[in-house]
């Protein structure tokens, strides 16, 4: 945190012509994958041992909205933002996602956290009901 009681920015925007920067989220850490989806919102994760993934709907309107508690998910703007719960708590690294809604992601600290263990794992995440079209 901050020394104002205010979290560190985990995600902004820059406006390329002008360079001003703007906070949209604060409060997740160690934030490493960051992808657009094929239907047009962020997903945000964080690499981390209870790293989690966090999509941000329509990441045009939002501005300085905040992480309250990692473990809960919750957020100062739920229509906004959402912990996505069903996505591994792991530390994300690197991070694919198709247009039907699956997600690669590798986890560079499985099967522990040890040094002297080897880790590395790859996640694939399938949708209940798989994304077709535009829905």
């Amino acid at each position: 945190m901050l020394a104002t009681g205010q979290y560190n920015p985990s995600i902004q925007s820059i406006h390329l012509g002008s360079g001003h920067v703007e906070t949209l989220l604060r409060g997740t850490s160690s934030c490493d994958g960051i992808r657009t989806t094929p239907w047009n919102t962020i997903l945000a994760t964080e690499e981390r041992n209870d790293g989690g993934a966090y999509e941000i709907f329509d990441p045009l309107n939002i501005s300085n909205q905040t992480v309250l508690d990692r473990t809960s998910g919750a957020v100062t703007d739920s229509v906004h933002i959402a912990k996505r719960n069903a996505l591994p708590t792991m530390a994300w690294e690197g991070l694919a996602i198709l247009p039907s809604g699956v997600v690669f992601a590798g986890d560079e600290l499985r099967p522990g956290t040890l040094a002297d263990v080897d880790g590395g794992a790859i996640f694939k995440f399938v949708p209940k009901i798989p994304r077709t079209g535009n829905d």
